[in-house]
């Protein structure tokens, strides 16, 4: 992970992998979000300082974050060919996706029902 990039809180999201990402994601009582990014993408930082507080009101949200440079494999899974992207899944489905620089929005408006 590249150092100081993160500004989570602590306890906030963590990093999970390829290995257990489908675990990770098993629950089909929650929503994931899962933030992809790059130490040198400007908009994933600013997104990776806001996601956390865009979604504070939602339920049964997971917050979970994935460096692209360090799993590769995953990105690729998850048809991730662009920076920021952030992911909704439910139940291990993938239900929605943003590529914008404003993606903490778009997510907290799909994930509120908002859209």
């Amino acid at each position: 992970m590249a150092k100081g990039f993160l500004r989570h809180a602590p306890g906030g999201p963590e990093a999970i992998n390829s290995a257990s990402f489908d675990d990770d994601i098993a629950d089909t009582s929650r929503t994931y979000v899962i933030e992809f990014w790059s130490a040198g993408c400007a908009a994933c930082e600013r997104i990776a300082g806001v996601l956390e507080q865009a979604l504070m009101g939602s339920t049964n949200v997971t917050i979970y974050t994935v460096n692209v440079d360090e799993e590769a494999d995953l990105a690729m899974r998850c048809g991730v060919r662009a920076l920021p992207a952030v992911l909704v899944f439910r139940s291990g489905v993938e239900v929605y996706r943003s590529h914008r620089a404003n993606a903490d929005v778009d997510v907290a408006d799909y994930v509120n029902g908002d859209s």
